[in-house]
């Protein structure tokens, strides 16, 4: 089985539950980075007359960024843990014989770029060496990585690095250098195999607090989990691929920011598999809903509109190509009790068209595409400070 979503989410929500219940201090920031090295080791396959082949190479450095949760112990020791997006990508060179022998036929040359948009979950145990002033740090732990078929990763790791905190006024920055150690994958030839040593720079920040609830720079917000239940379609699929299908679950996790007592913003991170009806293949999504909440003034039923951007990330993709960016806006109501928040509500996002990279439009000849129109039940479950 793998290790999925529910892993690391797991374990996220022991990590940061226990401490609220032990009155450790918990703090909520974000990180930024990039990679140092290759995703993919260079790889050449080539016929012995070199007439066909093809040629995989790394891309270039790109960007890391992702939320980080750090408990802070009465000693030196700490636990920080990340949510890093990271796209894993190469560029394939690929040589074609001609079909026929012409003289006049020219071989086929063409490159493609691909991209494997990941999500990895370093937990890392953090010990601080009390030097004046510059306070370094040492940190190792596992690391978890959802993954697809055929993607050539691995969803587990260890993770080991070494940086510096550095106080400014409440701040803390915090640069680090960390080098992660990928278990092999699974497949039986290396061609599809990443790099299984990866070093990056990051660049950690959040703001000191004494609370025992977690603090992101001075807000308390509400933590918990969201679940949900696709109603329309996934896929616009032609008939002989298959049905359409929905009523797919859905869940992540969920955090809320109460601005006044009518206005609030909730962030999701939503893992939602998109169905090829009856048949095996899955597309694997990450949903980012960022959503503006105004509560109506309706004692009892306490009834919200919400609505903002949503962002969306994929992997597996299986011949698609999902569209990064969408507009979300629901209606649902809350309901109390002590300090949990019910909050179910219906949610339509209309994401923006399906691109295909330019440079695969002649190679496909039967394009698949994402239903734009996305229509989901959801119910959300926080737990918040007590007032």
């Amino acid at each position: 089985m793998r290790l999925g979503f529910w892993g690391p989410a797991l374990l996220l929500a022991v990590l940061v539950y226990c401490p609220l219940l032990s009155g450790q201090r918990t703090t909520i920031g974000g990180v930024i980075g990039a990679n140092i090295t290759g995703d993919f080791p260079d790889i050449a396959v080539y016929t012995q007359d070199r007439t066909s082949g093809f040629r995989r190479v790394s891309d270039s450095r790109h960007f890391l960024i992702g939320p980080k949760i750090e408990i802070s112990f009465d000693n030196p020791f700490s636990i920080e843990i990340n949510a890093i997006h990271r796209e894993i990508r190469s560029r394939i060179q690929t040589l074609a014989s001609p079909l026929f022998e012409n003289p006049e036929d020219l071989h086929n040359e063409y490159t493609s770029k691909q991209v494997h948009t990941t999500w990895q979950f370093p937990v890392l145990a953090k010990y601080r060496f009390q030097v004046h002033k510059i306070h370094p740090f040492v940190a190792a732990g596992p690391s978890f990585r959802p993954t697809g078929t055929m993607s050539g990763l691995k969803n587990f790791g260890f993770t080991a690095g070494a940086g510096l905190n550095l106080p400014v006024k409440s701040f803390n920055i915090s640069p680090t250098i960390r080098y992660t150690r990928w278990a092999p994958a699974n497949e039986s030839t290396p061609i599809f195999e990443s790099n299984l040593n990866q070093v990056e720079f990051l660049v950690g920040f959040d703001q000191s607090s004494e609370s025992g609830w977690p603090s992101a720079f001075g807000i308390k917000p509400r933590i918990g989990g969201v679940l949900g239940v696709g109603l329309k379609s996934d896929l616009d699929l032609p008939t002989w691929l298959g049905t359409r299908s929905h009523g797919n679950l859905q869940g992540g996790v969920m955090f809320e920011a109460d601005l006044t007592e009518k206005y609030s913003v909730e962030v999701n991170a939503i893992r939602r598999t998109l169905h090829f009806g009856g048949r095996p293949d899955v597309v694997i999504t990450w949903q980012f809903p960022i959503l503006f909440k105004y509560r109506l003034p309706v004692p009892k039923l306490n009834p919200f509109l919400q609505a903002g951007p949503s962002f969306r990330a994929s992997g597996n993709q299986n011949g698609t190509f999902p569209s990064k960016f969408g507009f979300t806006a629901g209606i649902g109501f809350e309901q109390h009790w002590k300090s949990l928040r019910f909050a179910p509500a219906l949610r339509y996002t209309r994401w923006k068209r399906d691109v295909m990279p330019p440079e695969l439009r002649p190679h496909v000849w039967q394009r698949l595409t994402t239903v734009p129109d996305q229509l989901e039940l959801v119910v959300g479950i926080t737990l918040g400070p007590r007032k």
